[in-house]
Formats: structure tokens, sequence, C-alpha cells
């Protein structure tokens, strides 16, 4: 299949397994759906490329030579051009087969890129701020705490809503005034952090980001025109943040009554409401006013889905919650004949358990989608008095969970700083034990180091074994001869 030079084989979204596909008509698909349509997205030839470049270039240069730029991070952004050298990110697309008809999700493996460095700098930075999102939660064991922690006002209905491409439906010119607006906003009021830096550096970087998103695909290149830049670390953040600030000046304000909870985790957004139909129709107004980002929002209602959480609000306000698993997922758990080691799936079953004890009001539904999961493995191929003995075990400490620790003082070194580490490369089953190296450790160094440099334990670390999903499917595109994505564009790349 890697080889065969007709077909191509694409991942699913949503976790559904791979796809094959005709090359072919891949590249057409991409090319119409996204980097085809100029609205979106410009084709570079090589002299436009080179050019585009070179402006990159001086635009980084102003910012790494800005005096408000911490000296680490100007050695890191260094190095990360150097390494990455004239690498742009690589575009590929997967396969939305829950959807009807079937879409394609675009990608930007931005990863290794000198642009990537400055991206990853702002996330770190923005992350800073993500406790002044009104709507921001972890996850969804977060959540469900929050909302299962106390009643509610009886009569308490809650509506999701989902955003529409998100990403692609935020304009730059305007999430970036926002982002402005927000550190502003912040600073007038003494909250940004200490060691935040400059508002117009940040901006400047940011703005550096989202206009210079260029992708390869085969032997073509294209910037993004429009939209969030796709595949950079800081997309997260920028988005949650551009959002955020609506719902802090006009959502919350607006409906301060009517809102008894608002999350949100990135597109997904779940409110607790107590309302009138007529202020619910005006609140599902205002959720769709705030640039050319649209929300698909469900009415008022005493059930909905919520990230992984089916949610129940009884009419006294009591919330109730029980596993969510989409109608499509292929359950793809490992196999019996995967090498791993072999306490893997004792951690995969205990964490599945752990997961569902705590998402299942109604222990019940704990037990039926216990039982499910058992099904599955059994499906896949597990023996029965095998999985019958790691349930077992799995379901007395998820029952029965050990007390919590005290809670130890601050120490000044961090734990990881205690610890020496030993990469075998990757695991296979017939290679040394784990276990025998920690016995060696303990038996011939684990003394010496400790009294000399203080090392408290020695961990055994492992490289992860390419799966056939690594193997058949590859980010770079792979171009019959006569058949790159540059004929089917009608073009060479000079042109």
């Amino acid at each position: 299949l890697k080889n065969n030079p007709n077909l191509i084989i694409i991942f699913a979204d949503k976790n559904l397994g791979p796809v094959i596909i005709e090359r072919s008509v891949y590249i057409r698909w991409c090319l119409k759906a996204f980097l085809g349509k100029e609205s979106q997205y410009e084709y570079l030839n090589r002299i436009a490329l080179r050019r585009q470049l070179n402006l990159m270039a001086y635009k980084v240069g102003s910012i790494k030579n800005s005096a408000a730029i911490p000296e680490h991070i100007k050695i890191y952004i260094n190095k990360c051009y150097e390494a990455a050298g004239s690498r742009q990110g690589r575009f590929r697309a997967t396969a939305k087969v829950h959807k009807t008809p079937t879409a394609l999700r675009p990608v930007n493996a931005k990863c290794g890129t000198g642009p990537e460095s400055i991206s990853k700098w702002l996330d770190y930075e923005l992350q800073k701020l993500v406790q002044f999102i009104p709507s921001n939660i972890k996850d969804s064991k977060e959540y469900h705490a929050r909302l299962t922690n106390k009643q509610w006002p009886a009569g308490t209905k809650i509506i999701t809503a989902d955003a529409t491409a998100m990403y692609d439906n935020i304009t730059i010119n305007h999430g970036i005034e926002i982002i402005g607006v927000w550190l502003n906003h912040l600073k007038e009021n003494n909250q940004l952090p200490d060691d935040f830096p400059d508002i117009k550096l940040i901006l400047e970087a940011l703005s550096f980001i989202m206009k210079n998103n260029i992708t390869q695909f085969g032997d073509c290149f294209f910037k993004q025109l429009c939209g969030t830049a796709m595949g950079t670390s800081v997309a997260v953040m920028y988005a949650g943040l551009y959002y955020g600030w609506h719902e802090k000046i006009r959502l919350l304000p607006g409906y301060s009554e009517e809102i008894q909870d608002l999350a949100r985790f990135v597109d997904d957004l779940s409110v607790l409401w107590l309302g009138s139909l007529r202020r619910f129709h005006d609140l599902k107004q205002d959720i769709n006013d705030f640039g050319i980002l649209r929300w698909k929002v469900e009415e008022p209602a005493d059930k909905g889905i919520f990230l992984d959480l089916v949610i129940s609000i009884s009419p006294e306000g009591i919330v109730s919650t029980k596993t969510y698993q989409k109608p499509m997922n292929l359950y793809l758990y490992l196999l019996p004949s995967s090498a791993h080691q072999r306490n893997t799936m004792k951690g995969v079953i205990f964490g599945e358990l752990k997961r569902y004890y705590w998402q299942c009001t109604d222990k019940k539904d704990y037990v039926e989608v216990a039982r499910l999961f058992f099904q599955r493995l059994l499906d896949r191929g597990w023996d029965f008095d095998q999985l019958k003995r790691m349930f077992v075990n799995a379901n007395y400490k998820v029952c029965n969970p050990p007390p919590l620790p005290q809670a130890i003082s601050e120490s000044t070194t961090s734990d990881n700083d205690k610890n020496i580490y030993l990469k075998l490369g990757r695991f296979h089953p017939h290679y040394i034990p784990s276990r025998t190296c920690q016995q060696i450790y303990e038996e011939e160094l684990s003394t010496t180091l400790r009294d000399t440099i203080g090392i408290e334990k020695m961990v055994v670390c492992y490289k992860r074994a390419k799966n056939i999903g690594d193997i058949v499917s590859q980010t770079s595109l792979f171009q019959n001869r006569g058949e790159e994505v540059s004929t089917y564009l009608g073009r060479t790349t000079e042109s």
C-alpha cells in the first residue's frame, strides 16, 4: 500500500481508522476544498516564495532584535531557525467520514519550522492569561465537578453550542485587534503578570504568525490568507482569548440573571440557563454576533451532550452525568499480539474504568459501560480469564481509592531533577525487561549515585515503535512523475 503509486492512505477524523483513497482524487479534493480557493490561499511560485521568505526573515529579525524580548528566547528562536532552514509546514488532510457527505479536515504540520518557535513562545506567554477567560475549563472532569458539587435553581436547563469552523472564521485583523484590547484591558487593571512581555511585541509576533503561514503540498507552496494560522501552537489560546472577550463584555453582563454557568472547551460551549424562550433567542443571536464566527446553538433542554459527558438536569436542579461515546467509535484498543509491555493493558483498563466511574452518577451506568468495554476487548482477541483478572483488580482500585497523601511543601528542586533516565530505544518483548534494568541499577549503582549526586531513582524510557499507520501514511505527499500537484493547477513551479 505504501508504495502503490495510485493510492494514498490518510487518517479518518475522530480516530475512525485509516482511509484508502485514489491519489489523484485526494489531490484534486484538497485543491478544490482548500488550497485552490483564491480567497483562502495564495499560490506562491518560486520567485514569490523567495520574496515571501525574505520578507519573513526581515520581520523575524525585527522581533528577535527587540529590546523587549528576553535573551533566552532570542537564543531559542535562533537555534530553531538554524535547525529548520527553509522548511515550511506540510499540508495534508484527514477524512470526515462521520459527516454526510464526506468532507476533509485540513492539517498543516508546522513542527520543525522556524516560525513555529515564535508560535510556541507566544503560546507560552498567552497561557498565563487563561485564568481571565470566563468560560475556561481544563477538561470534562473539572466541569463535571463544578456541575455536580451543588444544586442549581429549579427549572435550570442546559444549552450546548458548537462553533462552525472556528479557526477559519476568525478574521486575522479582528482577531489581533481583540487580543490587543484584552491585553490593554488587563494592563490598565494591573492584572498582567509581572513577567509578561511588552504588549506591542506580543501583537507584532502574533501578527507575524497569523499573516505568514506557508504550507507545502507536493511541489507547490501556498500562503494562508484568512482565518487562524493553521497548525500553529498558539492557535488554541488565540481562539480562546478571542471569543473569551465576547463572553466577558457581552454574554455574561447581558444575561447575568439567566446564565447560571458558562463553560467552553475551544469550540464547544455549554450554558446552564434559567430564562424565558424569548431571552434564549436573544442569547442565540448575541452568541453569533461577533465577527464572522457562527455557532450552532441547541434549544434549552433537560439533557445535553458536552465533550464526553451526557448531562441531565432534574426539575429540582440536580445534575447527573454518564459517559458519552460516539456512535461511530471503532474502539481500536490494543491487540493482545501488539508488542507492548506486559502491564500496558492493565494501565489502559484502569484508566478507562477510573474515567467511567467518576463520569457515571448512577453506578448502573458505570457497570453497563464497563461491560461494553470488556466485550470490546474480547472482540479484539483478548483472553476472557486474563481480562477478568485485570478488570477485577482495576475495579477494586477504582472503587477503593487510597487516601490522598499529605501536602508536601514546595521544593526548589524538581523531582525530575533527581532522576536518571535510561533510554533503551524501541521496546521489544524479547529485549531485556525494564525490571531487570531496575534490579541491576539497585544492586550496582543506586547507593553510589544517591550519595554522590542525589539521584533518587532511575527511569527506564522506551521510544514508541512505528505502527501500521505511521508506516503507510506520510506527511509529505508522494507524487508520480507527470502528476505533480502543479500539473493539477495547470501551472509549473516557476509560474
